[in-house]
């Protein structure tokens, strides 16, 4: 029967040795591949955590300088770019503020307020836009709801101290 096909004896076993031995090159190559897939997929997932963590950092430096702005320590105008203090030296603010409109028509008392947080190294960039009341005096008291805020704390509409009743 040698002209059946099948292999007998050293060359069967031989043949068996080359085909665990494909079967082990291809187990290796697949293990090579799912290795190089999970460590971009890592690499990727830590690239997105840094970019969310400066974008978060962004957001919390730009609604910080808002917060100035509606309390005043901040003038209203467009001004900047401009660095942060230490210790976000890295990091730079713009203010950029338009006269609120509703339409066609100018809203007087109002401002369109955009600051504008950039990082000077990496990418990263957010804008925080809000409508903000201008004051129509300087200090506390110069809009209702600053007014009723320095009352509650104790202070007049002329930032003044109030005297205990």
């Amino acid at each position: 029967m040698a002209g059946s096909g099948q292999l007998s004896g050293p060359a069967r076993g031989k043949a068996r040795c080359g085909a665990v031995l494909i079967e082990v090159i291809l187990a290796v190559g697949l293990f090579v591949a799912a290795a190089a897939v999970i460590t971009s997929s890592l690499n990727s997932a830590v690239e997105r955590a840094a970019r969310l963590r400066l974008q978060t950092h962004a957001l919390n430096l730009a609604s910080s300088v808002l917060a100035e702005i509606q309390m005043g320590a901040r003038p209203i105008g467009s001004a900047g770019p401009e660095p942060f203090e230490a210790p976000f030296e890295s990091w730079t603010w713009q203010i950029e503020s338009i006269p609120y409109s509703f339409g066609a028509e100018e809203i007087a008392g109002l401002q369109f307020v955009t600051v504008i947080v950039r990082h000077t190294q990496a990418s990263a960039a957010q804008r925080l836009t809000q409508i903000v009341p201008v004051p129509t005096s300087p200090g506390i008291g110069s809009e209702p709801a600053s007014a009723a805020v320095a009352a509650a704390i104790g202070f007049g509409p002329d930032g003044h101290r109030l005297p205990h009743p």
